[in-house]
């Protein structure tokens, strides 16, 4: 990367050398021959790493649907897991009166309880938590409109590519 750094910084230095101060443009000669040692140096390097974006959307593909193919995995195994819970419990209850020990392991029932809400509508309001998100989008649109300067708010300009 560096490489093609120092080559268009050579090229924009040689382009700076060709401004004629007088006239405000290139001189003729000196545009064609800066336009060719763009091609020469700059573009394939910028085609080399577009092909390498190109490769890694294709790797960042693939790693996605390799976190899909794992999520279900551990879905499928943690399924495996409660079914042997189950079983265990079955079989101490059945034939242990819900606790035994051997050499490896102490088995017993602990019961606890969970709550269930079916209905958030119906809990009384002080045992409800609320989650304060900002409407970026809808702060965006009313500084734009408005002019309004909010303390604590600000706008950064990032910068993106497109390539087609």
């Amino acid at each position: 990367m560096a490489y093609m750094e120092k080559d268009v910084s050579d090229l924009l230095s040689a382009m700076d050398a060709s401004f004629d101060e007088e006239t405000g443009d290139w001189r003729e000669c000196d545009e064609l021959a800066f336009h060719q040692l763009a091609d020469e140096c700059v573009r394939p390097k910028l085609e080399r790493m577009q092909k390498a974006r190109v490769a890694l959307a294709g790797d960042i593909a693939a790693v996605d649907a390799e976190i899909k193919r794992l999520q279900a995995r551990k879905k499928s195994l943690q399924r495996n897991d409660d079914r042997l819970i189950a079983r265990i419990l079955y079989g101490l209850d059945a034939l242990y009166d819900g606790k035994l020990k051997t050499p490896l392991f102490t088995f017993s029932r602990r019961l606890s309880e969970r709550l269930i809400v079916d209905d958030e509508k119906a809990v009384p309001p002080e045992f409800l938590k609320t989650e304060i998100t900002v409407d970026k989008a809808g702060l965006k649109k009313h500084i734009k409109e408005t002019g309004e300067i909010i303390d604590g708010v600000r706008f950064e300009e990032t910068e993106s590519l497109s390539v087609r």
